[in-house]
Order: structure tokens, then sequence, then C-alpha cells
């Protein structure tokens, strides 16, 4: 080190005018704090020049750092003071260089000359004994640590020369749109150092580069300065200086971040380091144990801090996070870990607070949260145990704010910390904190968030959980399995669940009475329980219903479900709930979280899932069908060998081939063009899985019953046709499959791909049929091959045809083949003959055949019908295979047909029936195999009982089977196809078939004749759709089915209308006993039907309560006319049948539009309530179902507008495209509110107003459901309604007294259906009188149950619910008991007394009367007035009952306590101002946002300071 010499600082100091200074001047602007010190004498500088006051203090720093570090006993203030130096003229001289320079008009030297004295001043601060010497001064450390806002005015150093405006005039005219322009693109790098004002731009504006280069350099050396004042002096006693340097130091930390490598501990010199990296050391210092208040400057640092963190640009977000912005945020989050370390406990206090302001106030778009995410998730890691559970404890108050935005980020924070490692246990966590530090904690918040209100907040919560089930985490894998898995204890029996069955999950029970459990339920319930062993404990005892505790028991994870769930069924039935879910995203979330359920759980997953995964893949949204195909895709790509889901992924692929959108369509083509048709080699090579994979969905497409499977698969391999994707590789690598364990799938793909594919070499085919033909078991294979045969028939020779063709013929002649393959080989045969004729020129060879046939079907089936055979068919299958091959034939050929076939199939049609056939004769027909085994007893059994009367009943000359009548009507059916006028003659036999006839087989083909028939022939035909449309209601299952498929299609196809009584048949299959036809019927009524006519449902809805309640009366409506048998076949009139009728009425409201749902509350209003008030409806039995109805729709939910229920179900949207949504809803509701405002008011009130009037008249029973109607239009406009009966106030009484007692009503009788039956005590009456009329004896009425609220333990309600019966409901005479007296009703007479009521108020919870007030009322009973005095308690003087429960000042019973019918996981906590106040101390962070406790609505956390 250095020696020091006083005179080199003596000699220094000489040059500056330090001696010019007047000490009067000195002092005053000592004194006055510097206020002062820019006002000084000009004489002072007249024999000093600037470059001399430069040189000097340049000369001066060097002096300055040896008595800095000089370890000398000898003092610089000392050695000053002794040669004449006055301390204070340094002091000021320094300060008036400082202020001069920060003068707007000072100069480019004046600048430098400040800066070099703050430098000065810096150095000569740091000096010892500076303090004790007065020289550190607040006033002057303040203006010389203001220069380091210059760095923010000059900008980067790495930024476009900047010319002066006085060189370059003309360029300053710039139009206004290419400024803005200019000023939006440098927007995301200059701002984000800072705002500056328009006087420091100018500024900047005229200085020239190298000025600034000059400035930017100082500076530099100046903050390099601050830095060593920062390490070396104390602010313990000048705290306020330290939290104003951090708040101008801090923006540095964001300037020029891409200079700095975010080394915080590097060896270079600090002259060469960034201007981030020194101001994170001033940072840092600043935070040492030597400035004392370390709490407090840490909490001022993590403040000025939050926009680096939370990535703001002047404390906003921006469109686009650049790199420099991130980096940015990294190097903050560093920092922030380095002071965990270097401060350790006063630290950690603020760190918290810190993450929990940036939880609050991170941006709500996807990229900010991840980020921000991102680095919570790093400084957690620094976080010891006790910090971080406090943390995760908070975290479960932010997952139950009032923000769905704050319920998100809790979401994603837990799923992110559940990817680090699970904390070991440590002795220093406490207790109640224990459970935070395990992923339990952190897993029960994110299930407990799928089931949230905000559709946004559940689909996080889904999309959180997805990854835990492919966790590599053996804690988090076993926390799942042990959630989704029930235990099985050493008895076999299953063990305690794990998960409890989500009692209180379903919105509107009382299965759970402990009182508001929502707002009482904490993290404690979730965390503080481990998953492996957690003690379970029994609350019955307390008066609640809940079943056992159990770990995560609050998770409420089946909303609306069964709550008899199995522990094993509790998260898969949500998820599969979910996906009913009607929010998109949400749905898309649940299929990848079941996706990973299932793989989850391979290879003994639950099929319950796969299946429900599989049905969703005709969601009405394009991402959600994708995700679903692209989620069976993987599953099936990682477990290829796996049949169940071979099935299922057909089921949900192949369907997508024909899919709406094309790029479903065309992914579905490309998949399963590289699933099969890639996948398909030589046999000798087809040794991997995915080989295989192909040739098992290829078996399961075989199979019989996968018709439709095997029509999409052609539609694909016409589509991969004529993409040319189809060749002569693949026909190549079929052919070796052929005769092997894929010869049927084999042959199934080559006649799938035959008709779209290129010449097939047809050797294989010849040589099969030779080979295999005759001995070929399998109809479904030979019905392949002769397909296969058809498509290559010209590509053979003439004598390769002729062998087949008669072949063929001589298969058809023997009449042996079942109806399946009759087809195919009639179909293959007349191919073949066309081929031949075309190539040798012959046409007769086209028709050779068919005349042949013809006639030998002619001779068989006269044998039969003619000649008897003692009336009895010997060969049932011979009978059915002519009758088949001659419609096959006539459809190819109508012009030959025999004159006499026509009467020999009404013959057999006619014929009486017989017992069913042997057994050995099989019913495999394509129309009879397709019925239930119950329907096929029914039709066997007939037996003789079949009536003789059938039409056509001039041939009776044998006795035929069902069996064959069922194929004689399809062959009738063919017969007509091609003849008009045989169809006009037995159309009508064919209608009446389909009443009489009691073989579901039969009805089954007739239905599909007579929609073949009004297609052909739509007139003839047209008349018999009610005969098609009464088979809706048809026993057989089939029967009613294809009823609905074939309406649909002729609706479809405009052949027929919705005239007369069709729609309202074809709607009452919604009511259908079988689920599946119920289902298909909501399938064609909302997917088919209604996209042909939009206003379909609107206009036959009032309509269908005439109709469906049978009133004829009407001049309109309900007009048609139908056969008795029809009306009681769809009646759905009387009271037995209402919740079926609002069943309907209900579905056609859902699936209305808002437009349709407004109108209708309207045309209900005038054309059924206005006519019953004008008398063109009367009021008497037959009406009264269908006003009820009326007043039951228009008080149902279903009827109020869409918008208005969204908003009302999800008032707050979750992220931005949500909240877009929820402004232009808001916007939308305030609109529509005006409109139905002014409707209800002109032409709803005045229409039940004067309905009401007409009930009382009539006394009529359904006042009740006028009132029902009443108490909903009062909900949502109460005040519309008020404003009309205002004037009438009698009237608004009445209807407020009807109002009140209708709801005592249902209150009482809801409580007689909770409480048990309890046997009547014996009335007390004195002999010689009765008890008094409109009063009962405290004995009937003191058994009113309780409410859900009354604790059973209090004993004297025990005592009381022995003692009292309860009271019939609905009592005329004796209305419901109150505590204070009820008004009269109007119309009482005044001599009537009032009626004394004993019991709950009606805003008071239901209580048992105490046996005190029995004994009042047992004397009250012999004294009237002191009964009177028992109930004059006025409403300003509340009972001891209710004081305290109401409030005196109010006078008015407190309203009751009816849980909220908010979900469970929607918070009730209120969010309040979060950010910094700006009136208090404007140094330190205010604490948490978010309570400590869920009953505090306070947002800070507890142990924060402030």
């Amino acid at each position: 080190m250095n020696k020091v010499n006083k005179n080199d600082i003596f000699r220094i100091l000489g040059l500056t005018p330090l001696t010019k200074l007047s000490e009067e001047w000195v002092t005053s602007v000592f004194d006055s704090n510097f206020v002062d010190a820019e006002d000084i004498d000009e004489e002072v500088f007249q024999d000093t020049d600037h470059s001399t006051l430069v040189d000097a203090l340049k000369s001066l720093l060097p002096c300055l750092d040896l008595w800095i570090e000089n370890e000398s006993e000898e003092c610089l203030w000392v050695c000053l003071t002794e040669n004449d130096i006055s301390l204070k003229a340094i002091v000021v001289f320094l300060a008036h260089l400082i202020i001069v320079g920060h003068k707007k008009s000072a100069d480019v030297s004046q600048k430098e000359l400040g800066i070099l004295a703050g430098r000065t001043y810096c150095k000569l601060s740091q000096v010892q004994g500076s303090w004790s010497y007065f020289i550190f001064q607040l006033e002057v450390f303040q203006k010389t640590i203001d220069y380091l806002k210059q760095f923010i005015v000059l900008g980067s150093s790495k930024s476009t020369k900047r010319k002066r405006k006085s060189l370059t005039p003309a360029k300053g005219k710039r139009s206004s749109k290419s400024r803005h322009k200019q000023k939006s693109t440098d927007t995301s790098i200059e701002d984000f150092d800072g705002s500056l004002d328009a006087d420091s731009r100018d500024e900047d504006n005229e200085l020239a580069p190298q000025e600034i280069a000059s400035l930017r350099k100082n500076l530099h050396a100046l903050l390099v300065d601050v830095v060593a004042f920062l390490e070396k002096f104390s602010l313990r006693q000048a705290v306020s200086m330290a939290y104003y340097s951090v708040e101008i130091i801090t923006p540095l930390t964001r300037h020029e971040t891409e200079t700095f490598d975010g080394n915080f501990d590097s060896s270079v010199s600090r002259s060469r380091q960034s201007i981030p990296a020194l101001a994170y050391k001033c940072l840092q210092a600043l935070c040492g144990q030597h400035h004392g208040h370390v709490r407090s400057i840490i909490n001022s640092v993590f403040k000025h801090l939050m926009p680096n963190l939370i990535m703001l640009v002047d404390m906003k977000p921006v469109q686009t996070v650049t790199k420099q912005i991130t980096v940015t945020q990294d190097h903050a989050a560093t920092f922030v870990c380095i002071l965990i370390k270097q401060c350790g406990d006063k630290a950690l206090e603020n760190v918290r607070t810190l993450i929990q302001h940036m939880c609050v106030e991170v941006t709500d778009r996807a990229e900010y949260r991840t980020r921000v995410t991102q680095t919570i998730v790093h400084i957690t890691k620094e976080m010891p145990n006790e910090s971080y559970s406090k943390l995760v404890r908070w975290f479960h108050k932010l997952s139950r704010n009032t923000q769905p935005s704050n319920r998100c980020f809790a979401v994603e924070i837990s799923s992110a910390l559940l990817a680090l490692p699970e904390r070991t246990m440590t002795d220093d966590v406490s207790v109640d904190l224990l459970p935070y530090t395990s992923h339990s904690a952190l897993l029960g918040l994110i299930l407990d968030k799928c089931t949230d209100v905000a559709a946004s907040v559940r689909a996080r919560g889904i999309s959180c959980l997805t990854p835990c089930f492919g966790s590599r985490d053996e804690g988090i894998a076993g926390i799942l399995r042990e959630i989704v898995t029930p235990q099985v204890t050493a008895t076999g029996r299953p063990n305690q669940p794990r998960l409890i069955k989500t009692p209180g999950a379903t919105r509107g029970q009382d299965t759970v009475t402990i009182a508001d459990e929502t707002s009482q339920r904490s993290e404690v319930t979730i965390a503080q329980q481990t998953i492996e062993g957690a003690s379970t404990v029994d609350r019955s005892a307390e008066g609640g219903t809940r079943p056992k505790d159990t770990p995560m028991h609050h998770v409420n994870l089946t909303p609306g479900v069964n709550l008899n769930l199995t522990n094993s069924k509790g998260v898969f039935s949500m998820l599969r709930s979910r996906l009913n879910d009607s929010k998109q995203n949400v749905r898309k979330a649940a299929v990848q979280a079941l996706e990973a359920a299932v793989r989850f759980e391979m290879p003994n997953f639950t099929k319950e899932n796969l299946d429900s995964l599989t049905k969703h893949y005709r969601d009405p949204v394009l991402s959600v069908r994708k995700q679903v195909f692209q989620s069976l895709k993987d599953l099936l790509m990682d477990n290829p060998k796996d049949t169940f889901l071979q099935s299922n992924w057909l089921l949900a692929a192949l369907p997508l081939v024909m899919d709406r959108e094309t790029t479903v369509s065309e992914k579905c083509m490309d998949t399963l063009e590289e699933v099969l048709i890639r996948n398909i080699v030589a046999y000798q090579r087809s040794k991997s899985d995915r080989h295989q994979l192909a040739w098992d969905l290829l078996h399961i497409i075989a199979l019989p019953e996968n018709v439709d499977k095997r029509r999409y698969l052609q539609k694909a391999c016409r589509h991969w046709s004529r993409q040319g994707k189809i060749k002569s590789a693949l026909m190549q690598a079929l052919k070796t499959h052929i005769g092997t364990c894929n010869n049927a799938a084999g042959w199934m793909l080559l006649a799938e791909v035959a008709p779209a594919a290129p010449e097939i070499t047809h050797g294989f085919l010849l040589e099969y049929w030779q080979n295999e033909g005759s001995q070929e078991k399998c109809y479904e294979t030979m019905n392949r091959v002769l397909t296969v045969m058809k498509y290559v028939a010209k590509h053979m020779s003439t004598q390769e045809r002729d062998i087949l063709i008669t072949d063929l013929n001589d298969r058809l002649m023997k009449f042996e083949s079942p109806p399946d393959l009759i087809s195919v080989s009639i179909s293959t045969l007349s191919k073949l003959c066309s081929e031949q004729a075309k190539a040798l020129k012959k046409s007769s060879l086209e028709t050779e055949w068919s005349w042949q046939l013809l006639t030998t079907c002619d001779k068989y089936l006269s044998s039969v019908v003619l000649e008897g055979h003692d009336g009895v068919v010997n060969d049932e299958d011979k009978v059915v295979s002519h009758l088949f091959t001659l419609g096959e034939v006539v459809q190819l050929f109508p012009g030959k047909v025999p004159k006499r076939v026509n009467l020999l199939v009404q013959s057999m049609i006619a014929a009486p029936c017989i017992t069913s056939p042997p057994a050995s004769q099989p019913h495999n027909t394509i129309h009879t195999d397709q019925l239930s085994q119950g329907e096929q007893d029914s039709r066997d059994s007939q037996g003789s009982s079949q009536q003789a009367s059938q039409p056509l009943t001039q041939f009776r000359g044998c006795v035929m089977s069902n069996r064959i009548r069922a194929f004689a009507f399809v062959t009738l059916g063919k017969l007509c196809l091609q003849n008009e006028d045989l169809a006009k003659k037995c159309i009508a036999a064919l209608a009446r078939e389909l009443e009489i006839s009691k073989d579901p087989a039969i009805r089954n083909n007739v239905v599909i004749i007579m929609s073949d028939l009004c297609v052909r022939y739509t007139t003839t035909a047209n008349a018999y759709i009610s005969n098609i449309a009464s088979c809706l209601k048809d026993p057989s299952q089939l029967v009613r089915k294809q009823t609905l498929t074939v309406i649909t299609r002729l609706l479809q196809e405009d052949y027929i209308k919705w005239k007369g009584a069709l729609f309202y048949r074809f709607i009452s299959t919604l009511l259908d006993t079988c689920d599946e036809i119920k289902a298909f019927a909501e399938f064609c009524l909302l997917h088919m039907l209604i996209q042909r006519n939009p206003n379909m449902f609107f206009q036959h809805f009032v309509e269908c309560l005439f109709h469906f309640n049978d009133y004829k009366k009407h001049t309109i409506y309900n007009k048609f006319t139908q056969s008795n048998k029809d009306r009681e076949m769809f009646s759905l009139n009387g009271e037995k049948n209402k919740e079926k009728r609002m069943t309907l009425y209900k579905f056609l409201l859902e699936n209305m539009t808002d437009n349709h749902r407004f109108q209708l509350k309207t045309k209900l209003t005038q054309e059924i309530l206005g006519e019953t008030v004008d008398d063109i409806l009367p009021i008497n039995d037959e009406t009264k179902d269908v006003l009820k109805d009326a007043l039951a729709i228009l008080s149902c939910k279903e009827i109020k507008l869409t918008s208005l229920r969204k908003l009302t179900n999800e008032k707050v949207a979750g992220d931005s495209e949500e909240m877009a949504e929820a402004v232009a809803a808001t916007a939308k509701k305030t609109i529509m509110t005006k409109v139905l405002k002014n409707d209800v008011v002109e032409n709803i009130v005045p229409v039940v107003i004067s309905l009401k009037h007409k009930l009382e008249e009539k006394r009529s029973p359904l006042q009740k459901d006028l009132l029902l109607y009443l108490r909903e239009l009062m909900k949502d406009y109460k005040k519309e309604v008020k404003e009309v009966l205002s004037a009438d106030r009698r009237l608004a009484t009445e209807i407020e007294f009807d109002l009140r007692k209708l709801s005592e009503e249902e209150e009482q009788g809801q409580n007689k259906r909770n409480t048990p039956v309890v046997l009547p005590a014996s009335p007390t009456v004195r002999p010689g009188r009765s008890p008094r009329p409109g009063f009962q004896s405290p004995q009937h009425n003191v058994g009113a149950s309780p409410g859900p609220h009354v604790s059973p333990r209090t004993p004297a309600l025990k005592s009381a619910s022995r003692l009292t019966p309860a009271r019939p409901v609905g009592s005329p005479k004796t209305p419901a008991l109150k505590t204070a007296v009820a008004s009269p009703r109007p119309s009482t007479s005044k001599g009537t007394p009032p009626v004394v009521r004993i019991g709950p108020d009606r805003n008071t919870p239901a209580r048992r009367t105490p046996l005190a007030t029995i004994a009042v009322l047992n004397s009250m009973r012999h004294t009237p007035s002191a009964g009177d005095a028992v109930v004059k308690n006025t409403p300003n003087k509340p009972t001891e009952e209710t004081k305290e429960a109401g409030s005196p000042k109010s006078g008015k019973t407190p309203s009751k306590n009816i849980r909220s019918r908010r979900a469970i996981s929607t918070p009730s906590a209120y969010h309040i101002n979060i950010t910094f106040d700006e009136e208090a101390n404007m140094t330190f962070l205010p604490p948490s946002p978010i309570a400590e406790t869920s009953s505090d609505h306070l947002l800070f956390d507890s142990d924060a300071s402030m």
C-alpha cells in the first residue's frame, strides 16, 4: 500500500477556489441543507477555468483512495483543519458542482464536472471519520446518486447514434404515422429501461454521440464508486437514504442486460463490469448487516424488483416477450436466491411475501404464467422446509381466491412443484406445517380444482393432473395408486377407502349438515393428513351425517354424480363427468387426462375409462375429436396387443373417415394407412407387433356384426385409390395370407379394396374357388370371394368366365345357399354374364340364366302353395331360398317375371301361420337374426293363434310359418318396387299387417318395404305415414329403432313432411325404455333433422301441450285425426305422465335459440294464459293439465335465456379469451334484460294478474301453480312486478301473503319429509270443550320437524320432538306455525281475530318449539287475552328467541342461513387491493394478498411485517 502524502491533497485543494468562498455563505448553505448551494458568487471562478477544476478533481480521486485505505492513526480531517482548510467549504463546494450539473441548462462540461464532484464526494465520505466530522450529508449524497438516472436517459450504448436536430432539420418533418411506427418498434427495448419525459428525450437528442459516450463513461465510474461506498460506509443512521438508493439503483438492473452474463461472483475488475452487475452489487451491499434494517431493506429491494420478476415494462405487460425481458427475469431470480443464502432467516419472510405478490400480479397469459412459474420454482429450491411449507399452505388459500386467474396460477404452481423431488421431513418443521412438505398436499390442491366453478380453472386442474399420471416419481405414483386403487387387507376385504365418496359434491343435497362447510373448509382438511396411515375421525357424533374423514376428503371429484361411488372410481368418475362438460377446453383436458389414466393403469386398466373416451369421437368441437383420435392412437401404439383397446380404436377411428371436417377425415385416412396398409407385408415377413396389430384390426373389422366398420373402410379404400396408394405390391402381399390364419381378414380387405384397386391378378382367386369353394363353410368368406370375383370378371378370359358362370348357376339352382350368399351370387353371376356377352358379342347371354331361375322358382312356389303337401311345408329353408332368389332376380330383370308370381307371393303372405319350425332349421337370415331372444320366443310362440283373417285371403292352400311369411313380404316389396299397380293394391294390406302382425320380423320388414315405397311412389305411400309412425311404440326394440331410422331418412330427403301427429310421435321416442333408442332419437333430432328445419321445435311447441294432454276442443291446435289405438298408445295425459311431458318440454327448450325462447314465453302467455282469461279456454278438468303444464314451463329454468343463465352460473371469466366473451355477454345481457323487462311489464304481468283473479273466482286448485310461476317471476323481475302492483296495494298485499304462505307450506312439507315418524300424543282437551276453531292444541302443533341447522343434541328439542306430532301439511284451517303474529289476509273480516302462529318465521331457521312456550300456549287456550299478550311482539322488539339471531337495530328477523349455491371449490374470500400503497411507507412491500385463514377476508399474511 502506498504511503499517504498529506502535501499532495493540500496542493490539489489549493488549485480549487475554496479560499474564495465566504465563510458566511458556506455556513448558510450548510445550515439550509444545501438549498442555496447553486447561488454562488461569480467572482469565485474568475481565476479558475473549467479544465483546471477537472484536473484537480481527477487528481484528488487517487489521493482519497490512499486515505480510504490508510490504517495509521493520522486523520485526514485533523490535517485539513490544522492547515485552515474548512471541511464545510469542501462539502459545500462539491455540492455546488453536483447541483449545477443537474440543471437543465447545464452543458456537457458542467455535467461531467458534476459527476466528478459526485465521485469525489463518495470517496471523501468513505474516509474514516467522515460521519463524525459531518462530511456525509444526505442531501449531497442524494444529488450524487441522482446522476445514475442519466443511464436511462442516455439509453443503451449499442443504440443507434443520434444526431443533432440542427444538422438535419428537413428530416424532422415526418408523418405522424411513421413517428408512431418508430415509437412502437422502440418500445420493446428502450421503454423497458423506464419511462422518459419529453424534456429528457429532447435533451438527449441534442447531444452528440461522442458526448454521450463520455457521459456514460463518467457515469459508469460513478456507479463503481457508489458500489464501493455502499460496501464500506454504513447507512444504519440514514435508513431513508438506503431506501432511496434502492429506488434509484433497481432500474439499472434492467439496463443493458445483454452485457451481463448472470455471473454474480465474477472476478473481473469492477471498472470492466456491466451496469446490471454493478447495480446488483449495490443492492447486495445495501442488504448487508452493516447497514442494519436488513428485513425492511430487503422488502424494499423486492418491491422494486417485482417488474423484473413478473416481466413488466413500465408496469405493463408487452405483446411480445423479448429475450432481454427473460434474461432480466433470470438475473433477478438468481439475485433473490443469493440474498436467501446471504441473509438467511431475515430474508425468508420477505421472499414468501414476494412470491405471493408474484402469484397474484402475474399477467394472465400463457407465456407470462409459464415463465413466472419457473422463476418461483427456482426460488423455492433455496427455501428451507419450514418456509416452503408455509408457502404451500398459502397456495391452498390462493386456490380458493375469488379470481379464477389466481386459482389457475395456484394449480400451475402446484404442478410445477410436483416436478421437484419430494422434500425430506426434518425436525425444524412444526407439526401443523409438516403435511405441506409432502407432494400429497400439492396433488390434493390440483384434484380439488378439477371441479372448480370456472371452466378455465377446471381445464387447468385437469391438465395439471395429466402429467401426474405419467410421473416417474415413485412418491406421486404411489399417491395416485392409493387414490384410484382400493387397499385390500389380509382378510380380503377392502380397507377404509383412501378417497372419500365426495359428500356434498352433489349440489342441492343436504347430505352434509355441518353448518356452512364450504366456508369452514381449510387447507388443513386436504394437506394435514398424509396419504399413508392417516387416521379417520367419525364426526357423526357432532351432528353431521358425513362419513369418516380420510385423506383428501374435501377434494370434490364427482359433482352431480352418484355419491355411492367406490373409492377406486372417485378420480376416474370425475374425469368421465368432465368429458361431458359444456366447455370444450375442459373436455379436451379430460380426454388427455383419461388417456394418461389408462396408461397409468396398464395393463389392467379400467375399461369404463376407455369406453368413455371412445364415446366422444363424435364431439361437436373439432379439437376434442382430434384429441380423442390422437389419444386412442397413442394408447394403441403403446399397447398393440390389447384386444379391447383395438376394438375401441376402430370404433372411434373408422367413423371419422366421414367426418364433416376435412382435416379430421384426412388425418384419419392417413392414420389408417399408417396402421393398416403400410403394415401389410408378405405372410413370411409378418413377425413384428405392428404387423400383427394390422391383422388383429382387420380380423375385428371382418366380424359379421361389424358391417358399419367395413363401410367406413371401403370409403377409405376409395380415397387411397384416388391418391394412388393402393398398389400392386399390396395385392401381392394379401395373396400370401390367403389360406392362412389370416384368410378371413385377407378376403375381407380384398373385397373392400377390389372396387378401387387396379387390375388384380385372378389366378389365386380361381385356384381358391376350385379348391375351397365347395368346402368353405363360412358364408362370410364366400361372400367376399364372390365380391372379389365380381370386380375381376372383366379381367378374366372367356373360358374362365364360362367355368364360373356354370358353377354359380349350378349352385343357385340347388337353392341351398343362405340369403346373404344368394344376393352376392346373383350379382356376381350377372356381372360375369354381362362381361361374357360383351366378349362374345352375344346379348342373349345376359338374360338366359335369369329366365331359368325365375321359372324354377315359379314352379317350386306353385307346388308349395297349390299342391299343399297336407298343409305343411317340409323344407322351410328351401322355400326361403326360392323366395329370396326370386326377389333378387326380379330387381335385375323385372320384365321377365312370370304372371302368376305376384299371386303366389301374396298367397304365401295370406296363408295362416303355423308353429315355429323345428329346431334343426336355423334362423340365420338377415331378416330374423337381428331379433333379441325374447322377440324370437314371442314370434315363434304365436302358433295357430294367429288370426286367419289376413289380407288376400283367397289363397289358403298351405300353412306358412312366420319365417316364410317374413321373407315373402320382402319379396313382395321387391315386386312392388317394379310394379306400381301391384304397389297400389298391396300397400293397404302392408299397413294393416303393421297393426295385426305379432311377429317382430314381419313388422320390421314391412316398415322397410313401406319406406322404400315412399321413395318410389311418394304420393301413394304418404297416406300411410301414420301407420309407419305407430311402430315407434312397437314392443320390439328392433322395430322401433328401424322405424326411427327410416323416418329420419325420409324426412332428410324430403319424401315426407312434419304433418299430422308425426312430430309428436317422433319426439315421444325420447321417453323410450331403451337407452340406446333414446340416444339415437336425440341424435337424429339434434344432428340431422333440426339442421334442415331450425324452427321445428318452436313451431310445434305450443301444440305439444294440447296434443300430449289430449285436448281436442281448441280451434287451432291438435285438430288432426288419429285412431283410438294410436291415441292410447302415444297418450301422455294425466297427472301420472306429468314428469314425462316435462322431460319432453325441457328437451325442446334446451335446444331452442334465445330468440325462440323469448317468443315462446310471450306465445304461451297469450295463447294459453290469455285465452284462459278471455274464456276461450275454459277452466275445467280437460284444460287443467294444459294450463298447469304452461305454468310449469314458464317457471322452469330451461325457458330462461341462455346468455342470462350463463353469466349467473359463471360470473367471472378465467383467461383473456373468456374475459372477452364475458364482456360481450354482459353487453348482450344488458340489452336483452331491458327488452325482457319491458315484455314482463307490458305483456306478462297483466295477464298473470287477470288469471289470478279468474282462478280465485273459480276456486281452482291451479292457484298454487300460478303462485309458483309468480314467485319465479318475482325472483328475476321483482322491481318491475312491484311497479305494476303498486297501483293496487290490496292486490300486492294478497300476493305477498300468498307467496309467504306457499313458502311456509313447502318448508313444512320438507321438514316433515326429513323428520322421522313419531307416534302422536293424545291431545289434552278439557272435558266438555273442544279446541277453538282455527287454533290447535299445542300437542298437535309442536311436532314440526326441525330445520337442517338445528342440532339434535339439544335436550329440550329432543323432548319437544317426542311430545309433538306433526300437523298434516297443507291443512286449510290451521296455517303454518309462526313465532309472531301474521298479518291477517286482507279479505278477513274485522271481527275475526288474527291467526296465532307458533314456530319459525319465514326468515328464520326452522326450530322445535321450546317446552316453556308449550306451557304458555296451554294456558293461553283458556285465556284468549293471554294469548294476545303472548304474540304482541312488534318488529322493533324482538323476542328472546330471536335476540341472538336478529339485529336490534334492524328490527327484522335475520335471513335464513341457506348454503350458497356456488361450487364447493369456489372460494369465498374477497380480493381487495393488493397493490403497493403509495400513501404509506414507500419503502415497504405489503405482505401476502391472500388471507392466512380461510375465515379471514383480509388479504395479508399474518406473519409478514409492514
